[in-house]
């Protein structure tokens, strides 16, 4: 049942209906079943728990945000609602995961499926005016959309092979599909694959070693420089114009603060802790609009001049966001979040789950870092986080591949 629960929540991914607000099909029925399940079994682990308390919290900085800054009651609710559906959602994926863990596999299958109807048949959900604007006429767009479809499958397939000890082509479909979604527009799975290519080859070149401490270091190393080589790689291709004209004039534009070094490539991250800075402690409210100019003061103090400055707040981050929005109280939730991540892909290292749970940690810390919260992949974003702490909860967790 729990699989096949799943594999419909995959499918229901991509349908979204307006009321009141923008709401994901899927994520409605989680939420329901995660009440449900909640009133007959009342069952929480430790994790779980402190991440309710976490969202307590961030719930707080919201209310004293947006009251110190009289923001509309309807964006309070909007985020509010926001928070619960993550938290509440993230509970009842534990649930069926921990019941069934090969049903995060169904999930990629049904995600798969309905991106790949999305595509053909529907408009992409809760994307930029500009992005789904230009999405039937601009084939690069529709290219960067294919490259989202296809990825996690084939990471999936990628981790069935790592499962089954064919660990050279698990890793040699990981970097093809980092390639492929590159050529197609997508530098974040790019970096995701290409970075978890680095950490499964450290950690299966250094798993006979008997010093814990020395294999620490190289993987943290392999890690360090597989996310260099990615960096200058991507930045080399699109710069030559290998990735097209669209990935090249992104990346110019993204790139256009040179003078803050390494993370000179995304400067609406560079906006938003600049932001953070000026009012660390309460933030804007709830999906503040207006800048007040800050953004032209921070370009006119790294010298940039051939970006238009945007009027709204820097939101491209769950953490910074959170942090624009709702002042410090956000940030330990997503915090915590970030240390099971780090144990997980720690636990994984020596595990034949590694295939799996290394790629998903990746994405699920990318995300954290830079997306927006409700831009795409939400449910994707709430499943892989369940079932990370599901996994960091397992001392012997059940094989999620065997499809029997």
């Amino acid at each position: 049942m729990y699989n096949y629960l799943m594999l419909l929540a995959g499918m229901g991914s991509s349908v979204y209906f307006k009321f009141g607000g923008t709401f994901g099909f899927s994520e409605i029925g989680i939420f329901v079943y995660s009440i449900f399940n909640f009133i007959y079994i009342r069952k929480l682990s430790k994790e779980y728990c402190t991440l309710i308390i976490l969202a307590i919290a961030w719930l707080s900085g919201i209310f004293i945000a947006d009251l110190m800054n009289q923001v509309k009651l309807e964006d309070t609710l909007k985020l509010t609602g926001s928070v619960f559906l993550i938290i509440i959602n993230i509970y009842g994926i534990f649930q069926i995961l921990k019941a069934s863990p090969k049903s995060a596999y169904y999930f990629v299958m049904g995600n798969g499926i309905s991106n790949v109807l999305q595509f053909y048949y529907l408009p992409p959900p809760l994307m930029a005016e500009d992005y789904a604007s230009n999405f039937n006429d601009n084939i690069d767009v529709k290219l960067t959309w294919v490259a989202i479809t296809h990825f996690l499958p084939c990471i999936s397939i990628a981790a069935i092979l790592w499962y089954k000890s064919k660990k050279k082509m698990a890793l040699i479909l990981i970097l093809l599909a980092g390639m492929g979604v590159l050529y197609l527009g997508s530098r974040a799975y790019f970096l995701i694959a290409l970075c978890s290519v680095f950490l499964l080859f450290v950690s299966l070149k250094t798993n006979r070693l008997k010093d814990n401490s020395r294999r620490k270091l190289l993987i943290l190393m392999g890690v360090s420089f597989g996310l260099l080589i990615s960096g200058l790689s991507y930045k080399y291709l699109a710069l030559s114009g290998y990735l097209g004209e669209l990935a090249q004039n992104k990346y110019i534009w993204q790139s256009e603060a040179e003078s803050v070094g390494i993370i000179s490539g995304r400067i609406d991250f560079i906006e938003a802790i600049y932001a953070i800075l000026l009012n660390p402690i309460v933030g804007y409210g709830s999906y503040a609009s207006n800048n007040g100019g800050m953004v032209q003061e921070l370009y006119n103090m790294l010298g940039i001049s051939s970006i238009e400055p945007r009027d709204g707040m820097p939101n491209h981050s769950h953490i910074l966001g959170a942090w624009v929005y709702s002042g410090v109280l956000s940030v330990p939730f997503w915090i915590y979040i970030i240390i099971i991540i780090i144990r997980a892909l720690w636990k994984a290292i020596d595990s034949e789950y590694a295939g799996f749970y290394i790629p998903y940690s990746l994405l699920v810390l990318w995300n954290i870092f830079f997306s927006p919260m409700g831009y795409r992949g939400e449910l994707v974003f709430i499943v892989a986080t369940a079932m990370i702490i599901v996994y960091v909860n397992k001392e012997k967790p059940k094989a999620i591949y065997n499809m029997g």
